[in-house]
């Protein structure tokens, strides 16, 4: 019986310290800044905040006219606002790569155009909640 005590045991603890070392990973809200002109956040850190106030996104749009282009939007926790858009089709074509596990950031000109897009995709963003 100790035998099974002990190892029952050991193997809860092998357990915790698995679960204690998991993967790196790192969930970051929206951060707005209007004087740098960027934005940047995961998805799921920014969907998982505690407030209902803070978003971030990008969409690409097709018309039926042919007209395409791409818009990026954040909002963070203080109400701050920043936005870009492009019809830039190198800078569209990482948007499409845009998961709901990403992390993304984006640098806009004073007149509000995209100048840089990044989105990071792998393990460490952590996944939106529901």
């Amino acid at each position: 019986m100790k035998r099974f005590i002990s190892a029952a045991l050991v193997a809860a603890g092998l357990l915790t310290a698995t679960a204690a070392v998991a993967g790196y990973k790192y969930a970051y809200p929206a951060l707005v800044d209007t004087v740098g002109r960027y934005a940047a956040g995961t998805m799921g850190g920014t969907r998982n905040s505690a407030n209902a106030v803070e978003y971030i996104i990008c969409n690409n749009t097709a018309t039926n006219t042919g007209v395409r282009y791409a818009q990026c939007y954040a909002k963070n926790a203080a109400g701050v606002f920043g936005s870009c858009y492009t019809t830039d089709p190198g800078i569209m074509s990482v948007v499409a790569t845009l998961q709901g596990d990403s992390y993304l950031y984006f640098y806009w000109d004073a007149g509000g155009n995209c100048s840089t897009v990044s989105v990071y995709n792998g393990s460490y963003p952590a996944p939106k909640l529901p």
